[in-house]
C-alpha cells in the first residue's frame, strides 16, 4: 500500500509535538492510516512519554515469532528495537508501561516470549499494592501455569506480587492429575515460610472444593505431619481439611475431636465442622445433635443436620426439628 501524503507530516509531528495530547493524536492518525513503519515504532519506544510508549505497544507490536522486533518489516530494514519489550518489562520505571506490556503478553502465542515477559514483570515488587497490575500479571501467566507447571511454581515462589502463588497453585491443582498434586505436595514439603504455605494451601483447597476421596499425593503424609506443627492456626486448619479430602484417617480423628472440644476457638471448630460436612462423615449426625446444646455452633449444626439427615431420611429430620423447637419453647 502506497504511503499517504500526510504520513511524513504525521511522523514529523510525533517528533516535534509540544505535548502528550498532540503526540497521541499523531500516533493514532498514523495507526489508522497504516503509517507506523518499523523505524517510527522503534523510535517511539525510546520516548520518555509513557503514553507514547504505551500506544506503540498495542498498535505497533506484532506476534514476534523468531524475532522480537516490533514490526515484521524491521528485519528486512536491519532495524532492531532498542529497548525491546523484554528490556522495557525489566527496566521501565513506569507502571503504566508495565500495565500495557502485561496486556500485550496475554495476546502472544509464543510461550517462551510470554514466559520471559512474565518473569520480568513479576520481579517488580513495587507493584504489589497496585490496583490492576497483580491481576494483569496473573492473566498473562495463567496459560504457563497449566503448560509449564514446575517452572511457573518456581517463579510464583520467588515473586513478591500478592496472590500469584495462590493462583498458580489453584491452576495446577485444577489440572486434576496425580502428577500435578505430587508437584504441589513436594513443594509444600520444602517450604518453611508459613505465609507461602498458607497461599499454597488456600489455592489447593479452592481447586479441590466439593471433591471427596481425592487420591493422596505420594508425599502428603510427611506434609501433613509437618504442617500439623505449624504455629499458624490457619495453616493447621487448612492442612487438616485437605488431608481429610485425601482420605487421611489421622485428620478425620483430629477434626472429630476438634469439633467436639469446647476449649477450641469457635472459628476453629466451625472450620472443622465444615470439613467433616464436606466429606460426609458417617459419624457426624450424632455429634451434631450434641452440638445443638452449644450456643456458638447451634446454627451451623442445624444446617449441617439438614444436609446430612435429609439426604436419605427427610422425615426423621423434620420430626427431630419439631421436637427440638418444642423443647426450646418449653425452656423459655
Amino acid at each position: 500500500m502506497a504511503a499517504l501524503p500526510a504520513v511524513p507530516m504525521l511522523q514529523k509531528l510525533i517528533q516535534d509535538a509540544p505535548d502528550t495530547a498532540a503526540r497521541l493524536r499523531a500516533l493514532w492518525a498514523l495507526h489508522v492510516t497504516f503509517g507506523i513503519d518499523a523505524r517510527t515504532g522503534i523510535e517511539n519506544l525510546k520516548s520518555r512519554d509513557e503514553w507514547g510508549a504505551r500506544l506503540d505497544n498495542p498498535t505497533g507490536f506484532r506476534e514476534p515469532g523468531k524475532s522480537r522486533a516490533p514490526h515484521p518489516e524491521s528485519n528486512d530494514q536491519g532495524l532492531k528495537a532498542d529497548p525491546d519489550l523484554d528490556q522495557m518489562a525489566e527496566t521501565d520505571p513506569s507502571p503504566l508501561v508495565r500495565l500495557f506490556i502485561a496486556s500485550a503478553a496475554q495476546r502472544t502465542r509464543s510461550p517462551e516470549f510470554r514466559s520471559g515477559l512474565v518473569k520480568r514483570l513479576l520481579a517488580h515488587g513495587e507493584d504489589s499494592a497496585d490496583h490492576n497490575l497483580p491481576l494483569m500479571y496473573w492473566f498473562a501467566m495463567e496459560p504457563l501455569a497449566a503448560d509449564h507447571s514446575e517452572e511457573s511454581l518456581t517463579v510464583a515462589l520467588d515473586t513478591k506480587i500478592p496472590r500469584i502463588l495462590n493462583f498458580v497453585t489453584r491452576r495446577i491443582a485444577s489440572l486434576g492429575t496425580i502428577e500435578a498434586r505430587d508437584l504441589l505436595a513436594s513443594t509444600l514439603g520444602k517450604l518453611d515460610d508459613s505465609a507461602r504455605q498458607l497461599d499454597m494451601l488456600t489455592g489447593l483447597a479452592a481447586a479441590l472444593k466439593g471433591q471427596i476421596a481425592v487420591p493422596m499425593p505420594k508425599d502428603w503424609a510427611a506434609v501433613e505431619t509437618k504442617l500439623a506443627e505449624s504455629a499458624n492456626a490457619n495453616v493447621r486448619i487448612l492442612s487438616q481439611s485437605l488431608s481429610l479430602t485425601f482420605g487421611s484417617r489421622t485428620a478425620l480423628a483430629a477434626l472429630r475431636k476438634t469439633v467436639s472440644d469446647p476449649g477450641s476457638s469457635t472459628a476453629t471448630r466451625r472450620a472443622a465442622l465444615d470439613s467433616l460436612v464436606g466429606v460426609k462423615d458417617a459419624e457426624l449426625p450424632a455429634t451434631l445433635q450434641l452440638l445443638l446444646k452449644d450456643d456458638t455452633l447451634r446454627g451451623a449444626a442445624l444446617r449441617a443436620l439438614a444436609v446430612s439427615m435429609t439426604r436419605k431420611h427427610p422425615r426423621p429430620f423434620w420430626r427431630f426439628t419439631r421436637r427440638w423447637m418444642r423443647h426450646k419453647s418449653g425452656m423459655r
